[in-house]
């Protein structure tokens, strides 16, 4: 494993390790092109919001992983636009003015434009490993302890989204006992697989 083989809670100081990492590994998705600042606000948020939790491996300054969960997306992101709305916003006002329909289509699969009925409420947001720390067990150990919270909150399932042609994250879901349950489009033209677990 890593230098800090232990998984554990992260705080809101995590939330600049976990944004930076979060642009450095996860470069393709919708959320880093609104930049560091709105991201450092949106991991705070799901470190302060109760229905929300944070997992990390590593020090404070140079995390070797992250995983962010819901309990239930669509409140975590009505708890963040009520609180930081308009300050992420601010923040983020080049990218949102240059894709407005990528904006609204994120907020959507939050907060009900898409149809999730059929698969648990709580999900799994972003998981994210260092270059270093890859090949260590770091996501499995990081997946797993967040399945290991979930439980330890009465919440029994979960579920991911992920690119329909991710292999890795797809075989590290598959090891860590997810199954495909649906294909989604979040943004338009973007396929994507909905694997849920147990």
């Amino acid at each position: 494993m890593s230098r800090a083989d232990a998984v554990r809670t992260g705080t809101e100081a995590d939330a600049v390790g976990a944004a930076r990492l979060h642009t450095s590994e996860l470069p393709e998705g919708f959320l880093v092109t609104l930049g560091t600042p709105f991201l450092v606000r949106l991991y705070t948020r799901v470190v302060r919001f109760r229905g929300s939790f944070l997992l990390v491996m590593g020090d404070e300054s140079d995390i070797d992983g992250f995983v962010a969960v819901a309990e239930r997306t669509g409140d975590l992101y009505r708890e963040f636009l009520r609180r930081d709305g308009v300050r992420a916003g601010l923040a983020a006002v080049p990218a949102l003015a240059r894709a407005p329909r990528r904006t609204w289509e994120t907020l959507r699969y939050g907060t009900g434009g898409a149809d999730l009925s059929d698969l648990p409420d709580a999900e799994i947001l972003s998981v994210a490993v260092a270059p270093r720390a890859r090949g260590r067990g770091v996501g499995r150990a990081l997946v797993a302890a967040a399945t290991d919270e979930l439980g330890a909150r009465g919440v029994g399932a979960v579920r991911v989204v992920t690119a329909a042609d991710n292999e890795p994250a797809r075989r590290m879901y598959g090891a860590a006992g997810f199954s495909p349950r649906a294909t989604a489009e979040v943004h338009a033209g973007v396929e994507q697989v909905v694997l849920a677990w147990p």
